[in-house]
């Protein structure tokens, strides 16, 4: 009789697709998804306050589920090819901090989106 080692079986992948990617049944798992970058790009005319950019976005997310989970992606310091486009379009490096719902946008708020540190002071903010 051969022995297994459960702790080495378990390290396999049990199905082609991770869970969190379909069902049991392997239908897709969907959700829905509010991009709030492509969100505030298409909206004609933002309020000049970061409360009045953040009232819109979370509306619109709590018009989906009972629940809202704000996630961002982030990308490394390190060779990417999102490094790579960034610095090809002309990489925004601007320091952000986003201190209380009261304070003005930035001028060049589109201008403002391409860079890291922005988002992630947003997504803070939120």
């Amino acid at each position: 009789m051969n022995e297994l080692d459960m702790a080495e079986v378990l390290s396999f992948p049990l199905t082609e697709v991770p869970f969190s990617l379909c069902h049991i049944t392997g239908a897709m798992n969907k959700t829905d998804i509010l991009d709030a970058t492509f969100f505030l790009r298409t909206t004609p005319e933002l309020p000049p306050t970061f409360a009045g950019i953040a009232q819109p976005i979370l509306q619109k997310a709590c018009e989906f589920s009972e629940a809202v989970h704000i996630v961002c992606d982030t990308y490394s310091d390190g060779p990417s090819i999102k490094g790579h486009e960034r610095q090809e379009r002309g990489d925004y490096q601007a320091k952000f901090q986003i201190i209380g719902p009261s304070q003005r946008r930035p001028a060049n708020f589109y201008t403002a989106l391409l860079s890291a540190s922005f988002k992630t002071a947003l997504l803070q903010f939120l």
